[in-house]
């Protein structure tokens, strides 16, 4: 269990709990997040929430929240001749400024997000691919975040009129399949328009559905594959 229980009960690795344990995860970060943005007390204008998950390569698999501060973007707008990709990307930013963050706080969450993930990667070596083992957590994350754009955020943080909440790998790896993911379709014309959105995702040349990465070779929709 997650958040304010009362009293922790550990769930063991078992892929008929993983629904529940994801259900508990998201919940429990809908809960907790606006509350802890408020407590990071930022003073600057934001352009965006980072909700950020992580592959298995971290000790402590709780997501962490960063916030995109506007006058960063604006600098990064004037100067970098790859600032659309930049943004979007929360390790790339702390490289030019520390953006305001923290990782997620609840009771037994660290202890849980380590069973979700033993669960999804035990068959690690089956062929399939660390992305596609951890797809369940992205989605969760998805959904965490689209629920959060659905907040009136003020008096919680000073956004921007585009601001948005996404939830993305501390790689960035795939940051517009992301954005269009968690963000609705009039925010991400907003940004479009705005020429604030970084590259499209790359297509299947059958059936035209996003591919998973750039560099998939197989669709998931129609399964075209042409390795």
């Amino acid at each position: 269990q997650f958040g304010n229980s009362n009293k922790l009960t550990t769930m063991p690795d078992s892929v008929n709990n993983l629904t529940q344990l994801l259900s508990g995860l998201e919940e429990t970060l809908v809960e907790i997040i606006p509350s802890m943005v408020k407590a990071m007390a930022v003073k600057q204008k934001a352009y965006c929430l980072f909700l950020v998950y992580h592959d298995t390569s971290v000790i402590d698999y709780r997501p962490n929240l960063v916030v995109g501060l506007e006058s960063l973007r604006k600098e990064m707008l004037d100067t970098e001749p790859h600032a659309v990709e930049i943004v979007w990307n929360p390790g790339l930013l702390d490289t030019y400024a520390l953006c305001p963050g923290c990782c997620c706080e609840a009771r037994g969450l660290q202890e849980n997000c380590g069973v979700i993930y033993r669960v999804l990667t035990k068959d690690w070596g089956d062929g399939r691919s660390e992305e596609d083992m951890l797809l369940p957590v992205r989605r969760t994350m998805h959904r965490v975040a689209k629920r959060l754009n659905l907040l009136d955020w003020s008096g919680l943080l000073d956004t921007t009129d585009d601001f948005v909440v996404v939830a993305i790998d501390d790689h960035g790896f795939d940051p517009y399949a992301d954005l269009k993911a968690c963000v609705g379709a009039e925010r991400i014309a907003l940004l479009d328009s705005r020429g604030l959105l970084g590259s499209r995702a790359a297509q299947c040349p059958k059936c035209g559905a996003e591919l998973r990465t750039p560099k998939s070779r197989q669709c998931f929709e129609c399964g075209a594959d042409w390795h």
